[in-house]
């Protein structure tokens, strides 16, 4: 099941391109023959040294990260060249871990997808995150399911979209973006030209299926999750006339 697929139909728990977002399981393809999954320091190494085997990196128990763990990371992203997918779901990174490797993302040419999940990422973290999406050409997949962005987080990606040409899946599903954040999205959205998925759910209130067909299966998890009210979904929808990219809101 590719990403794409696991995105639209599936919820948090799903497993998708042999990445599991659940907790605590031992799942992932680390690339490398003979590697511990559950030895960090190993893993963490083979990212410094540029393992070229390592291609996709999951870390399988809870809280294995960190903010320590991830400037590691970043140290190694800076030089590495083969790691393509990065999976930091339910890691306990938080602000020092996020700017260390939004710092990384600014150098890195490599990595395309990055798992950012249940990390309690705030908007102070989105700021690093979008100053970083401002300036990378590699990431396309950028998974921020199930944190605290807010309005203010959601305005700072959203002026990263306006200039970023790489990224083409956005997840903000399971935040707190409201009204305000999707409208900031949404002038995003008018300018840009590659995001092709923005996946979030989109309001709670009844009211919003006259604008959007929520018994669709890619609506059908969470449907309180952002709580972006008629305004914002109106604000999306005027942007959509414009937007020739955007296939999967």
């Amino acid at each position: 099941m590719s990403i794409l697929t696991w995105l639209i139909h599936s919820s948090c728990g799903s497993e998708a391109r042999g990445v599991s977002l659940n907790k605590g399981k031992p799942v992932g393809h680390f690339g490398t023959a003979n590697m511990d999954p559950f030895d960090v320091e190993s893993l963490l190494a083979a990212v410094l040294r540029n393992d070229p085997k390592l291609r996709e990196l999951t870390f399988p128990s809870v809280g294995q990260i960190g903010d320590s763990g991830a400037e590691q990371l970043a140290a190694g992203l800076k030089g590495n060249t083969n790691l393509k997918t990065l999976n930091l779901g339910y890691q306990g990174v938080h602000l020092k871990g996020i700017i260390a490797l939004a710092d990384a993302l600014r150098i890195n040419r490599t990595l395309t997808s990055l798992f950012l999940h249940m990390n309690s990422i705030g908007d102070t973290e989105c700021v690093a995150i979008g100053d970083a999406l401002k300036t990378n050409t590699a990431l396309a997949e950028l998974l921020l399911i199930d944190n605290r962005i807010g309005p203010l987080g959601a305005a700072h990606l959203g002026e990263a979209l306006k200039v970023n040409g790489t990224l083409t899946l956005l997840n903000l599903q399971a935040n707190r973006i409201g009204g305000e954040g999707a409208a900031a999205l949404a002038h995003a959205l008018a300018v840009n030209t590659a995001l092709s998925v923005l996946q979030y759910v989109l309001c709670s209130e009844d009211r919003c299926s006259d604008h959007f067909d929520l018994s669709l299966p890619h609506h059908s998890d969470r449907v309180q999750s952002n709580n972006i009210g008629t305004a914002g979904a109106v604000a999306l929808l005027s942007t959509l006339t414009a937007n020739t990219t955007l296939t999967r809101l």
